[in-house]
Parts: C-alpha cells; sequence; structure tokens
C-alpha cells in the first residue's frame, strides 16, 4: 500500500479546503493510506474528512526549545543545521517569506515516518512549502497549483529554486497550470491537470433545503470568502449602477473574512443596506445558489472556480469576471456571460442584460450544466500522475 501525506495550513471554509475533501471522499483507501499535515489549531473543517484519513498536526514549534533539545540529546549535526538556518532566516528579517521559511527549515523534521509522496497542497505558503519539502520525510515531492502563486519580484527567484525542488507540479486547471510554468520557468512536461471534483447529487440533495434567510427577487447572489483577490468590494458601485440603471434587485453575499469591514463600509457611503445583503458564513450556500436569479463571481484571480461549477449544476445563469481559468468553464454567450472586464461597471453591464431579457436568462440556465465527468475515472487519471516514474511527460 503506497502512503501519501498532504500538507496543508488550514482546514477552514474556503475552496481549498472543499476541493481537498471531496477528493479525499473519493480515494482508493484499499491502495493508498492518507495522512493531511495542517497546522495546528488551523483545522476547524477536518471532522468533514473522509474518516479513513488520519489527521496529524505540525504544530507553532518553539525554535530555541527545538535548538536546546537537539544539544541535550547530542544532535549535533540537527543542531548545527538549525542553527545556520535560523542565522539565514535573520538576514532575510525584512522579507517575511524568506523569513518564515527559514525558520520552518531550521526545525527537526516531523516525525520517522517516510511516504511515498508528500503533497504540498498550498504551495503559496511560506509555511507549508518547507513543512512540505524538509520537515516531513518522502521519496517524491509534489506540488498542488490552485491558482496564481504570484509573488513579488524579488521573492520569484527565491521561489523558483524551491519550486523546483517538486518533482512534479499538479494544477487545477490548464491556465493555473500555464501561469506556473511562464513564471517559475518550471518544465511543461512535469506537469498535469487535474480539476476539483464536484459531487453533482450531493450538490442537487442540499439545494433542497430551506432557506435559512428570507430573500427578495430579481436576486443576484455570490458565494466566496470575503477577500481582496474575490473582488466583492465591486459589488457596491455595480449593485448602485443597477439601481441608476432601472434594475430593482438585490445581491446577496454568502461568506466571511478579511473584507468584511471594508464592505460593509462601501455599503453604508452609497446607502445600499437594504440593497446589498451580507449574509455571513452558510454552512449549505447551495439553497441560496438554487434561488438566485442569476449567479455572479466577482475574483480577480481564480484556479478553478468551484462555486461557477455548482452554480451551472444547479442550473443558474452565471456571470463573471474574465478570468482565464473560468473561460475554461463557460463560453461567453453559450452557458454563461464574462465580463468586459474586471470592474463595476462591467459587473453591472452583464447583471443587467441578463435580468432585462429573460429569454436570455432561460437559454444560458438550460445549457449543459456541471461537471460531468466520472470522480472514479478522474481518480484513476490522479494515480497514473502520482505513480509516474518512468519519465514520460504528463501533458
Amino acid at each position: 500500500m503506497k502512503t501519501i501525506a498532504i500538507v496543508v495550513s488550514e482546514m477552514d471554509t474556503g475552496g481549498v479546503s472543499e476541493a481537498l475533501i471531496e477528493m479525499l471522499r473519493h480515494f482508493d483507501y484499499s491502495r493508498y493510506r492518507v495522512t493531511v499535515w495542517v497546522a495546528l489549531g488551523k483545522g476547524a473543517e477536518h471532522g468533514r474528512l473522509d474518516s479513513r484519513v488520519q489527521v496529524r498536526y505540525w504544530g507553532e514549534e518553539d525554535p530555541a526549545k527545538a535548538l536546546i533539545g537537539q544539544l541535550k540529546s547530542g544532535h549535533l549535526i540537527q543542531f548545527c543545521r538549525s542553527v545556520f538556518f535560523r542565522l539565514l532566516g535573520r538576514l532575510y528579517i525584512n522579507t517575511n517569506d524568506k523569513h518564515a521559511y527559514y525558520c520552518v527549515r531550521s526545525l527537526p523534521n516531523i516525525d520517522a515516518e517516510v511516504y511515498d509522496y508528500v503533497i504540498c497542497y498550498q504551495g503559496v505558503s511560506p509555511l507549508v512549502i518547507p513543512n512540505a519539502l524538509h520537515r516531513i520525510r518522502g521519496k517524491e515531492k509534489i506540488l498542488w497549483i490552485h491558482g496564481d502563486l504570484g509573488r513579488e519580484d524579488r521573492l520569484m527567484p527565491f521561489c523558483r529554486k524551491h519550486y523546483h525542488r517538486f518533482v512534479r507540479a499538479i494544477a487545477v486547471s490548464a491556465a493555473a497550470r500555464d501561469l506556473f510554468v511562464q513564471q517559475y520557468n518550471y518544465p511543461a512536461e512535469r506537469t498535469a491537470v487535474f480539476h476539483n471534483l464536484v459531487d453533482r447529487q450531493q450538490i442537487l440533495q442540499q439545494a433542497r433545503q430551506p432557506l435559512g434567510h428570507p430573500m427578495d427577487h430579481p436576486a443576484i447572489v455570490t458565494v466566496g470568502r470575503l477577500s481582496p483577490e474575490k473582488g466583492q468590494i465591486m459589488i457596491p458601485a455595480a449593485m448602485k449602477l443597477l439601481l441608476d440603471a432601472g434594475c430593482d434587485a438585490r445581491w446577496y453575499l454568502i461568506g466571511d473574512g478579511a473584507t468584511k469591514t471594508q464592505l460593509q463600509a462601501e455599503i453604508s457611503r452609497l446607502e445600499l443596506e437594504d440593497r446589498v445583503v451580507l449574509l455571513g458564513r452558510q454552512e449549505n450556500p447551495f439553497p441560496y445558489m438554487m434561488a438566485a436569479d442569476v449567479y455572479v463571481q466577482t475574483s480577480f484571480s481564480e484556479g478553478w472556480c468551484l462555486t461557477v461549477q455548482e452554480a451551472r449544476i444547479l442550473g443558474k445563469p452565471v456571470i463573471s469576471t474574465p478570468l482565464p481559468a473560468v473561460m475554461e468553464q463557460i463560453s461567453s454567450g453559450e452557458n454563461g456571460l464574462i465580463c468586459r472586464d474586471m470592474s463595476s461597471e462591467a459587473l453591472s453591464e452583464a447583471i443587467a442584460l441578463l435580468l432585462k431579457d429573460a429569454a436570455l436568462r432561460q437559454r444560458l440556465a438550460d445549457s449543459p450544466g456541471g461537471a460531468s465527468s466520472d470522480p472514479a475515472a478522474e481518480m484513476e487519471r490522479l494515480y497514473h500522475i502520482l505513480e509516474n516514474q518512468n519519465g514520460e511527460a504528463l501533458l
């Protein structure tokens, strides 16, 4: 039986955690023993993982205590190594990502087990990368790419060096893969694409549950954590433009996060408290998506957009900002609409078009929706990618 360690920083309610939970629902546990390593105190959603998955924690270990412990136990090589990386981290104290990397790099191995595959499932994190590369032992190290891993220009050579230590890179979309190859000069033949899985039947079943909050119509719905890259900050201005254009609608936002206060301030500034409704985090967002007249994705960046797939499965007309990954999911005018650019004006124009044209709304809603691939077949393809040891190109 092959062993796999999947290293993450947290198990929260975001798309990365949802994608991992869904993928692990379909794993063949007669062939693989899977351990998820998550940061101590960051595993709020780990209870939703398949019961056959072992959950372990990499902690916020005190480096000073680790050094003293190595010295007392006579592990002089480890002690010297740890001191070296701590000093190296201090040299980069003005660059947080580098400092975090070398601080973790200075810590000893987490345990003695050697996995067949160690998957760095959140490659943008300067804490996950060194844990996956150095502290969790494995025969092969694999990087998983969920979207743009963009860094400051001064960090690109540093990140390129460490990303190239991974023998393979798996991306959730062709757009994410191509951008990664271009940005980091990573060999394209060592990359593969594996789309996030969705459970059509479970989504349809959950969507039939009652709403926890009443909704007025026409209803616009957006689901996602409130964070800068998700673009919800454009929504108040877009809603104001819709009202000015005579569209009597309400926009419901499901999710919570860092930009909530900023978003609330903008809603208040434009006096839209009764038009832009923040519903917060919902355990089951699908009844709200099902009740929507239009589903809108406002993101500035996406690797593979699960909520777009979910909205299409529910038969909703979808509008999205012009993201390469979403363009793999939507052909504008055929099964959704892609905005002309990433602005409040473009969002309002596309929404107004759909709200005023019932026939177009219906045609987009009736288009074949969502992912229809067989999860078992997709997982077999993933196993082939993981076990590719003969040097053949993955593309």
